[in-house]
């Protein structure tokens, strides 16, 4: 204090005392202090099972939302700045996104869950600025790695939603192969997985059916703390069976699939079998087998437009000579191998390519034999007649010689190198050797 009897202020003890407000210039800032803050709430939601606290805005939330408008406002019932209005049910990741965008504009998932979540209490509360944010993502983001997820939720929670049932029709069509051996399948409820083989799946072969409802059935029983024999198998699977089209398949699939998995009875092999054989045969009832009648193929046809190409490159290469090369191959996401292109030697002579299982190498799952009518052509592209489907994560190996009786194999590539390439998103892992010039692959 002076001797004139004025308070002397310095300036840092002003700036403390300084009101909240003058450090907010814009609105956007404002509303933004007041949803991290809570300051000046009138109105608090428990979320979540465990009651989050939110401590928000009526006339913010009212200005945005018409459920919030009648809840906040025209209903009495929570017209104290005390009350806690419970929620429970709602996920707090997506309440709190859902604040953010009513308060802040925010407009960007980082997500499929998350935008699940949105989706959901978008609807609830009438967001509609929410539930486009959510379908500008999806459209976008939703890929055959995880389409399931998506449907999964339409069919339990959202069964009119056509625009976002088109979205993953739009994938099943050009995906089927990777959607029936993804790792999510095994995860549908009953209910879901016979929506889905309902659904246009376009795939390479009806086995492909078979074999995910098999491997979804076998998923199924662990967790029972059921064995897996013919008699558990069948009762799990019993409800996909009527949709499963066996007489599309050739006598040879059905015999290496379908008899080995011995989930059908000795009656509907037989059945199965004689229409194969025989398809103008009109589809008989013997004693009581009742099975698919349709011959209609759902055969993925392989057309440019569906086709991609990986290019190997960025890598040192050198000539090598061999009896064999091996490479190891891994995948980020499920696809379709159709062929790998290679720089040889004498590309007149012919090539031998087989892929197997890391786990399970003398399995072989697909085999090609190749060679160019053109000597002075080095390029040369071995393609699957049964193009193999590989699984994402899964380790395979990749064998390159020289058919039966030739002296050797000389190929442009690099040895003892690993290497990754991506390609439409999907990565492919090499290692140790980078042999292929590119990959094909669906």
């Amino acid at each position: 204090m002076s001797g004139s009897g004025k308070v002397v202020r310095f300036a840092d003890e002003t700036a403390r005392k300084r009101p909240w407000q003058d450090s907010l210039n814009t609105s956007s800032q404002v509303l933004s202090f007041l949803l991290s803050t809570g300051m000046l709430s009138d109105i608090t939601f428990a979320v979540g099972p465990d009651g989050r606290q939110f401590r928000l805005h009526r006339l913010i939330l009212a200005t945005r939302s018409q459920v919030f408008e009648e809840m906040l406002v025209i209903d009495t019932r929570y017209a104290s700045s005390d009350d806690v209005i419970g929620v429970r049910s709602d996920p707090v990741p997506g309440f709190h996104w859902l604040m953010q965008h009513i308060y802040c504009d925010k407009t960007d998932i980082d997500s499929l869950e998350l935008a699940l979540q949105i989706l959901e209490l978008s609807e609830k509360y009438m967001v509609g600025g929410a539930y486009d944010c959510c379908l500008k993502y999806l459209r976008t983001s939703v890929k055959r790695n995880n389409v399931l997820n998506l449907y999964k939720f339409l069919v339990s929670t959202r069964s009119d939603n056509d625009v976002l049932f088109s979205l993953c029709r739009k994938v099943f069509n050009d995906n089927g192969n990777s959607v029936l051996t993804s790792p999510a399948l095994l995860k549908l409820p009953v209910n879901c997985l016979t929506s889905l083989l309902k659904e246009p799946l376009s795939v390479s072969s009806e086995v492909v059916i078979f074999n995910a409802v098999v491997s979804w059935g076998k998923a199924q029983l662990k967790p029972k703390g059921l064995t897996c024999t013919a008699k558990n198998l069948r009762r799990e699977v019993e409800p996909l069976i009527p949709y499963i089209r066996f007489f599309t398949m050739t006598s040879e699939d059905f015999v290496k699939n379908v008899l080995v998995a011995d989930v059908l009875t000795s009656d509907e092999s037989v059945v199965a079998l004689k229409q194969i054989a025989l398809p103008d045969v009109s589809v008989a009832d013997v004693d009581g087998v009742k099975l698919n009648p349709s011959r209609e193929c759902r055969i993925q046809l392989i057309t440019k437009e569906r086709t991609r190409q990986c290019v190997c490159e960025g890598v040192t290469r050198s000539w090598l000579t061999r009896v064999c090369f091996e490479f190891h191959l891994t995948v980020s996401d499920n696809v379709v191998l159709l062929g790998l292109k290679f720089l040889v030697e004498n590309s007149s002579a012919p090539i031998d390519l087989e892929i197997s299982r890391e786990d399970s190498p003398k399995s072989v799952l697909s085999s090609s034999q190749c060679q160019s009518n053109d000597p002075h052509c080095q390029n040369v592209t071995a393609t699957f007649l049964s193009p193999p489907h590989l699984r994402e994560s899964v380790g395979y190996l990749v064998k390159i010689s020289a058919a039966k009786g030739g002296s050797g194999l000389s190929i442009f590539g690099a040895e003892h190198k690993a290497a990754t390439f991506t390609e439409a998103g999907i990565t492919f892992t090499l290692a140790p050797g980078v042999f292929p010039q590119d990959i094909t692959f669906i």
